[in-house]
C-alpha cells in the first residue's frame, strides 16, 4: 500500500485515452464540496452530474490539459472521467 494513501495525500494520476492524454490532481484529493455536489446530482436524478464532473475536472487537469477535454465527445470525455477516477483507487 502507498504510504501517502494513510495520511489522505494522493499522488497525481496520468489519464490516457485514445483521444486525451494528461496528469490529474487525484479525484480524491479535490475539495469536499464537489465530491458531495456529485452525491446530490446523482440523488436529484436530473443529469446534472456531468457538469458537477466537468467541474471537478477543470480544477484537476491544468488550464493547457483542459483545454482538450473541451472538445471531446460526451463518451470520450466520460472515459476520461472513468479512467481518472479508477487510477485514483489506492493500489494495494
Amino acid at each position: 500500500m502507498d504510504i501517502s494513501a494513510l495520511d489522505g495525500h494522493y499522488n497525481p494520476v496520468e489519464v490516457e485515452t485514445a483521444h486525451f492524454r494528461g496528469v490529474a490532481q487525484n479525484f480524491y484529493n479535490l475539495p469536499i464540496h464537489i465530491l458531495l455536489d456529485l452525491k446530490l446530482a446523482q440523488f436529484e436524478g436530473k443529469g446534472d452530474e456531468i457538469l458537477v464532473l466537468f467541474d471537478a475536472a477543470e480544477l484537476a487537469f491544468d488550464a493547457k490539459q483542459f483545454d482538450k477535454p473541451q472538445d471531446l465527445s460526451f463518451r470520450q470525455f466520460m472515459e476520461v472521467i472513468r479512467q481518472w477516477v479508477d487510477k485514483s483507487q489506492p493500489q494495494e
